[in-house]
């Protein structure tokens, strides 16, 4: 069970402070918090929204909980979008943004206190908020959603395990998120996410709501960062990127696809095919700061003449191009398929910026369907993992042909031919 109010005092100075007096303020009745500003200074704080602004069109970003990481490249691509189209933002975040998200914001505010950045919220001029939304994260949003009618949420992953499972993971405060998603889901204007109707659909069966408020809206691809073609990749021997974060090697395999996609990649690479891991830069400097829990890649790496663990640049599709193929995953044991079955994750968006034509697992159900319907890559069953080094040398004749396909669907595949924010917000 949820307890309400859980939170008797909030730390002032923290960004757990911040999650803590959202959650206080989502249930309660009275907008009152108790603020501990030190050891023996406490007091009460009342937030006060505001929905009457001018009707100028501008949007106030709030990434994830109120602070911004540095790897959320979601942000990034719709800040520079909406950008690109004259559309003044700002962005609210407790966490300053990284370099090279700075130029994309017409203001930046970077309160250092909870009671600010509740201020700022309250009064930062605005025609709506947009909230990026990921797990943890999801009663930050419904606390949005309660006191800002306006906002606009942009939801990451969810169905992810049952609430046993979850609270065993994540721990007392993850428990909210179910609180959140079933007000945010009843009660947004509108929910954008990177998963298509066959699971948004149920969803909105499962809370009592309208699914007209769903919106399929994945991560897209930006013209700008198309690479050109390298033409006659030689097929001797066949690469495989994997473009992503690195799960470390403690998490339950039921739960989390680390294990499975390590395994997989050394059943491939001894049979001939040259795998990379290219992982953003904080994530590499992590992994080797934190080895014991990376240990099987880094061993992999170092000793595996056909692996290697890369680190890479945000957004950057031209350290992918020189390969041939870009994966999500390779064979699943998950026991929660709702969480890809109808997804279309971020990766795609970078492949086809790359170049790169796809391999896809057929229990992605959704992304199979459109890389087969488009020639984008190859689509492959479980039980034919180990038959992929052979299948691929088969196909290497239509590689070409399924680049180009490639190159033809990331033009349809922008935002700029996806118009459905700019329609939200005009």
């Amino acid at each position: 069970m949820i307890i309400k109010k859980k939170y008797s005092k909030i730390n002032q100075c923290s960004a757990q402070g911040l999650i803590e007096a959202a959650i206080n303020l989502f249930y309660s009745d009275d907008n009152h918090l108790q603020i501990e500003h030190g050891p023996k200074e406490i007091f009460t704080y009342r937030f006060q929204s505001r929905n009457d602004f001018p009707g100028d069109k501008e949007i106030l970003f709030i990434p994830p909980n109120g602070s911004l990481k540095n790897f959320d490249f979601s942000i990034f691509r719709i800040a520079k979008y909406l950008k690109d189209l004259n559309i003044k933002t700002r962005l609210l975040s407790l966490e300053p943004p990284p370099e090279n998200f700075v130029h994309l914001f017409g203001e930046i505010y970077t309160p250092k206190t909870t009671t600010e950045f509740l201020d700022l919220l309250g009064t930062i001029p605005r025609s709506q908020i947009f909230y990026r939304g990921w797990m943890h994260a999801y009663i930050f949003g419904a606390f949005l959603v309660k006191y800002f009618p306006n906002t606009i949420i942009n939801i990451k992953d969810w169905n992810f395990c049952d609430r046993p499972r979850y609270h065993f993971l994540f721990g007392d405060l993850s428990l909210h998120d179910f609180e959140g998603i079933d007000y945010t889901f009843k009660n947004a204007r509108a929910i954008l996410s990177h998963y298509t109707e066959e699971e948004t659909d149920r969803w909105a069966k499962e809370h009592n709501c309208s699914p007209g408020k769903f919106v399929f809206f994945p991560e897209l691809c930006n013209e700008e960062n198309f690479c050109q073609l390298i033409p006659e990749k030689p097929m001797d021997k066949i690469s495989l990127v994997m473009a992503s974060s690195l799960p470390p090697n403690n998490l339950p395999v039921d739960m989390f696809p680390g294990k499975t996609i390590f395994r997989d990649t050394r059943l491939l690479t001894r049979k001939g095919l040259m795998i990379d891991f290219v992982v953003p830069e904080a994530v590499f400097s992590r992994t080797l700061l934190e080895k014991k829990l990376y240990l099987d890649v880094l061993y992999e790496s170092r000793f595996n003449p056909n692996f290697n663990l890369v680190k890479g640049r945000a957004l950057a599709a031209q350290v992918l191009q020189l390969y041939h193929y870009g994966f999500f995953m390779l064979s699943n044991v998950s026991i929660e398929e709702r969480l890809f079955q109808h997804a279309i994750p971020s990766k795609f968006a970078l492949y086809l910026e790359a170049g790169l034509p796809v391999l896809v697992n057929e229990k992605i159900e959704s992304l199979s369907k459109i890389v087969e319907d488009n020639g984008l890559g190859y689509v492959f069953s479980d039980k034919k993992i180990e038959m992929l080094p052979n299948e691929l040398q088969k196909i290497h004749h239509q590689y070409d042909e399924m680049s180009k396909n490639v190159c033809a669907f990331r033009n349809k595949f922008t935002y700029q031919s996806f118009d459905i924010l700019e329609k939200l917000i005009f």
